[in-house]
């Protein structure tokens, strides 16, 4: 049986998986592709541990006392070059394990399953660094990172706000030894969408998908490129504007329903530090602006503060203004909404080709391009009085 009846109050962030004592609860695909717990009631005892771990049952509110916001960008330009933007969580990261620490993200399988893992090298970083744009699968990780806290080592655990408060409701209490950093996340898409997207483009291109790059910084880094390599050698690249994966991300088309009304934005997901791109630094901080790409960092604790400074002989880095970065980057503090569409994409999900169904769903009307027109005139007529 389903656990929530309601799949908007499921961020899917299997902290009750993790937390069931019997193993009784399993995180299963529903039509959409989202993963839901269902719970097997022949061996659920009801000790109630679950619904002590659900961060949406347990949320708590935000202490900002100590929030303090970075600009921040990576002095090695071939790690800032590898990173979605400043490059700041390898530097974090890399301080971690060179003190005999570990660090948990998402990383893809072969098969372009996203999932935790748990990096205890340098060399392994380079599985959990760019931005993937989907919800990675926990698994047992949660019962890790606890393994590991309790052997005395320091664990960085990095994920989206609604994965880093389940970890914390999982783990009960606080620990000295655990850095919790998340995302500024937008939403997470479909992964079944996602999984007929690379489909479609294998079978386009004749051979299977050999890596995949959301955030190709090409030309630059604020008009970067979705670029998909393939076994024959073959080369998928297109701008953002042009990714119809993409288009439909950020139009919010096939996001997690949770994601529409998600309660760990506005700082309640618990992290000690918040990264993401820090969009619009050019207007406030112009000198420090470049196309290679400049982290916003936020520290929401004083763990959070002491850990960026461990790292600040390697990075160049501004205080910012926290309001002008929500601004320029509003999934900060609220939610996006779905897009009008939604219901009408899943329904054509398995009957049209992605492209099509996308571009059907995300069609202008030919009032609406007038509507367009109309406002874009009036700008540039306000412009020459």
């Amino acid at each position: 049986m389903m656990i929530c009846e309601n799949k908007q109050s499921c961020c899917g962030c299997s902290a009750c998986c993790n937390a069931c004592p019997k193993s009784c609860i399993e995180m299963k695909a529903d039509s959409e592709g989202f993963l839901y717990p269902v719970v097997d009631n022949t061996r659920c005892t009801g000790c109630g541990l679950r619904k002590n771990a659900c961060p949406v049952l347990n949320h708590t509110k935000a202490d900002t006392a100590a929030i303090k916001a970075y600009a921040c960008k990576n002095r090695n330009l071939a790690q800032r070059l590898q990173s979605s933007s400043g490059g700041v969580f390898t530097l974090i990261a890399r301080q971690v394990i060179d003190g005999g620490g570990v660090v948990f993200g998402a990383a893809f399988d072969d098969s372009f399953k996203l999932s935790h893992r748990c990096a205890l090298s340098i060399e392994d970083l380079s599985q959990l660094r760019g931005s993937k744009y989907l919800q990675s699968e926990i698994g047992g990780s949660f019962e890790q990172v606890m393994a590991f806290l309790n052997s005395g080592r320091q664990v960085l655990f990095t994920g989206t706000p609604c994965q880093t408060r389940g970890l914390k409701n999982y783990i009960g209490r606080d620990y000295d030894n655990l850095l919790c950093a998340d995302i500024i996340c937008h939403g997470v898409p479909s992964p079944t969408v996602f999984k007929k997207y690379l489909t479609e483009l294998e079978s386009r291109y004749g051979a299977a998908v050999k890596s995949v790059n959301f955030r190709a910084k090409k030309p630059n880094w604020k008009h970067y490129s979705v670029e998909i390599l393939f076994n024959n050698g073959k080369k998928y690249s297109k701008p953002l504007t042009e990714n119809i994966f993409m288009r439909g991300f950020l139009s919010n088309l096939f996001l997690r329903p949770s994601c529409h009304n998600c309660p760990f934005k506005n700082f309640r997901s618990g992290s000690d530090i918040t990264l993401g791109d820090y969009w619009g630094v050019e207007s406030v901080l112009p000198e420090f602006a470049d196309a290679m790409g400049v982290s916003l960092v936020i520290a929401n604790t004083v763990k959070g503060e002491a850990a960026i400074k461990k790292i600040a002989g390697n990075m160049d880095y501004l205080t910012a203004d926290l309001n002008h970065a929500v601004k320029y980057n509003p999934c900060i503090t609220g939610s996006v909404k779905p897009h009008k569409n939604r219901g009408k994409f899943f329904k054509a999900l398995h009957i049209k080709s992605l492209e099509k169904n996308i571009g059907d769903c995300l069609k202008v009307s030919v009032i609406g391009r007038i509507k367009k027109r109309v406002l874009f005139c009036r700008s540039i007529f306000k412009g020459l009085h």
